[in-house]
Order: structure tokens, then C-alpha cells, then sequence
């Protein structure tokens, strides 16, 4: 048979676990004699680290078939895949005696008795140690029991965040057009109410979201606690870029709003290494006096709160009432009390505004001119009926001329724009 050498045994050969074989007994060897002699008995040369000397069984593919896990190493010694995965990964930790044999013969130096292979690789697949490593195995591929039972937590929970996603766009898109939020008795009607059920219609996940009898993140708290989330961030990104500009200017104007209740609006004026300027609005401030002692604590309250330090204002611009630009008592003389380098700069557009207020006013043709205006502007708006007929005319106009004209507005002495 040129697939096998024949060998003999001999003394202190060491068997497939690395262990020197007992010396056959007497009586063994008596039998072993009477053995036919033109028979010799057959066996598979134990593979050597020579290759040369290895005659891989015709079987072996076969082998490798009903036991995928069976491989060869570099030696042409056979392995088991599991095992020594399952070694490499440290997943099997505590072995008995016979295991680690096993671990030896199947994972380090690699089977190579051929004669009895058939038979050990059975064995070896019903062994303790390749049940242990193929559990293990089969442990580390599957998801844990907390991920598994989590996962549709999971889907519910991302669902969830795609609809607070669109509640919270919604919210930013009436807040940046200035638009009103609530309804004025019924919010089902509210702007925001019909926004977010035409957006329904295209997100599955919000749809599903305001069709629900739990919370819905929709009450009046609610949304303006979203709101104040959304100014913080902005305010906060804002003051980031004041604090990187090494000096900056403040901004300071009062007027009262349409409840008639006067708040100060706060500016600050930065300038970029490149003299590019900008400025950041920091909100509206309430306040029951417009005293020039009270708008100064504003102001002090305001740098507190923003972390700003005094000593980096260099500029103040207000209008020209004397609560703010008064020299002995207003608000630029106080800060200038506590920091010199802070200069006042009166508005430039409210400069501009009462230069030419006061110029038409020595002007006889131009006080008419805007009397006459004035009174026109009002005639035409007291009464819906004038409004129609002038709109009708605008209407004409701009078919004619192709233009577009704006809406009649409210004569205003102050007016700057």
C-alpha cells in the first residue's frame, strides 16, 4: 500500500497525548508473536514535522465533511477549529486533567494516529472539552439577553426621538418666523397643531406619536421649556464668539411692548481680527423703571450672568434721552465710573433720524410736504372702503409698470430704516 510505511512499535514510544507508552506484557507479546508474519500489522506513520513524511488518509475528506470543525495545521496534523477558537479567545478558562490533554492532542500539537481516526474524532466531538468550547462559542455570537429583550425598547425609543426631532423643528420654525404658537381659545387650532399633523402625514413616527393617549410633550410648559432650551443654546454659542473677540461694545435701547410693559433690549458689538463687526441680541429684559440706576444694575446683572468682565467693555451706544446719556447721572456716565475706557457713542441711525427731523422742520415746503402726507396716509387707512379702492389702484399701477408696491404704512416721525 503506497499510502502506508509500515513501522514497529517500540519501547517508550510516546502516545497521541505526549505520554510514554507502558511496556507490553509478556503474555502481549506472546500473542504478538504467534501473528502471522506475511501479515504484518498495519499503521500510519505518525506525521513528523518533515512534511516529507507525511501521508495525509484518503479519508480525510470525508472526515472534514461530517465534521466541518476538522482541519489540518501547518504540520498536516489534524486540529479542531472550535477549540482552538474558542482557546484563542480565552473563553474556556478551567479544564480538568483529561481536558487538557485533549486541548494538547486538538489544539496545540494536533492529531496525526491515523489508524484510529475515525473513531477519536467521534470521540473528540462528544468530548466535554468541545462541548464546553462550542457552547462558549455560541455564547459569545449571540446577542445577550438584555440586548435581546431590549431591542424593541430600542425601536421604540428611536421612534420616540424622531418625533421630539419634528416637535422641536416646529417649534424653531414658528419662533424664528415670529409666529404665534397657541390658539386663542382652542389650541387643536393653534399654528402649531396644524403644522405638526401636515407633518404627520409624511412621519410615520410622529403620526403614530400624536395618535397616542400618553404624554405627547405637547403641553404650553412644555413647549416653552423647549423654546428656553433652544434660546440658551444660541445664547451660549453667541457668547462663545464675544469671549474669543478680546474687547466689545454694548447696545441698550427701552420701549415698551404691545402689553405696555417697557423692556430694555441688550446687544453686544464684537469686532473680528479682519474688522468684519457683528452683533448678537441677548434678549429682552423687564423692568418697571427706566431710571438711569436701574438699567445700570441691568446691565451689571446681564455681564454677570454672561461672564463678561467689565474691564473688556470699550463701547457703549444708546439713544439721546438722559436716563442713558445724561454726563452727570445717566447710565454711560455710571459705567464709565467703573470703566473709563468705555466710551459712549450716540446711535448713529437715532442721530441721523432727529438731524433730519429737525432740518425739515426749519424747512416750510418740506413741514407741509409731510403734513399733508400725514394726513393723506391717514385718511386712507381710517376707513376699509378707501383702503380697497387704494389698493385697487396699487393693483393697476403695478400691471401697468410691472412693479409691486407695498402696503400703505402708519405714518412715524421716528422712522429710521
Amino acid at each position: 500500500m503506497d499510502r502506508f510505511v509500515i513501522r514497529h512499535k517500540r519501547q517508550n514510544e510516546k502516545s497521541e497525548f505526549g505520554e510514554s507508552s507502558s511496556i507490553a506484557s509478556d503474555s502481549s507479546n506472546d500473542k504478538k508473536a504467534k501473528l502471522d508474519k506475511n501479515k504484518p500489522e498495519e499503521s500510519a506513520v505518525a506525521v513528523q514535522p518533515d512534511s516529507t513524511l507525511t501521508k495525509i488518509p484518503a479519508s480525510f475528506p470525508s472526515w472534514k465533511k461530517n465534521n466541518p470543525w476538522l482541519c489540518l495545521n501547518e504540520n498536516y496534523r489534524a486540529i479542531c477549529t472550535i477549540c482552538t477558537e474558542a482557546y484563542n479567545k480565552n473563553l474556556v478558562l478551567r479544564l480538568d486533567s483529561h481536558e487538557l490533554k485533549s486541548k494538547v492532542t486538538w489544539v496545540q500539537t494536533g492529531f496525526f494516529y491515523w489508524k484510529h481516526a475515525a473513531d477519536r474524532i467521534k470521540k473528540h466531538q462528544k468530548s466535554s472539552l468541545h462541548l464546553k468550547c462550542t457552547e462558549a462559542l455560541k455564547n459569545l455570537k449571540t446577542v445577550n439577553v438584555v440586548q435581546h429583550l431590549s431591542t424593541a425598547t430600542l425601536k421604540q425609543m428611536m421612534d420616540h426621538r424622531t418625533a421630539l426631532k419634528k416637535i422641536f423643528s416646529t417649534l424653531r420654525i414658528l419662533g424664528r418666523q415670529g409666529l404665534a404658537i397657541r390658539g386663542a381659545a382652542n389650541d387643536e387650532d393653534s399654528n402649531f397643531m396644524t403644522i405638526l399633523r401636515a407633518r404627520a402625514e409624511d412621519v410615520l413616527e410622529l403620526e403614530s406619536w400624536l395618535s397616542r393617549t400618553g404624554h405627547k410633550w405637547l403641553h404650553h410648559d412644555i413647549q416653552n421649556e423647549i423654546l428656553e432650551i433652544m434660546a440658551n443654546k444660541i445664547m451660549t454659542e453667541n457668547i462663545e464668539k464675544i469671549k474669543k473677540s478680546e474687547f466689545y461694545a454694548i447696545l441698550l435701547d427701552e420701549t415698551p411692548d404691545v402689553s405696555r410693559m417697557e423692556q430694555i433690549s441688550i446687544y453686544f458689538r464684537v469686532a473680528s481680527p479682519d474688522l468684519v463687526s457683528s452683533e448678537y441680541f441677548m434678549g429682552f429684559y423687564s423692568t418697571t423703571s427706566t431710571k438711569a440706576g436701574t438699567l445700570f444694575d441691568i446691565v451689571k446683572d446681564v455681564l454677570l450672568r454672561f461672564q463678561l468682565p467689565l474691564e473688556k467693555l470699550r463701547g457703549q451706544c444708546y439713544d439721546g434721552a438722559s436716563n442713558v446719556s445724561g454726563r452727570l447721572s445717566g447710565l454711560q456716565q455710571r459705567i464709565q465710573e467703573e470703566e473709563p475706557r468705555a466710551l459712549f457713542v450716540h446711535c448713529n441711525a437715532h442721530n441721523l433720524n432727529l438731524a433730519v427731523q429737525d432740518s425739515i422742520e426749519k424747512v416750510l415746503e418740506a413741514r407741509k410736504f409731510l403734513g399733508v402726507m400725514k394726513e393723506m396716509i391717514n385718511f386712507v387707512r381710517d376707513s376699509p372702503k378707501r383702503i380697497a379702492r387704494f389698493q385697487d389702484l396699487q393693483a393697476y399701477e403695478g400691471e401697468e409698470n410691472g412693479e409691486d408696491f407695498p402696503a400703505l404704512a402708519a405714518y412715524c416721525p421716528t422712522r429710521y430704516e
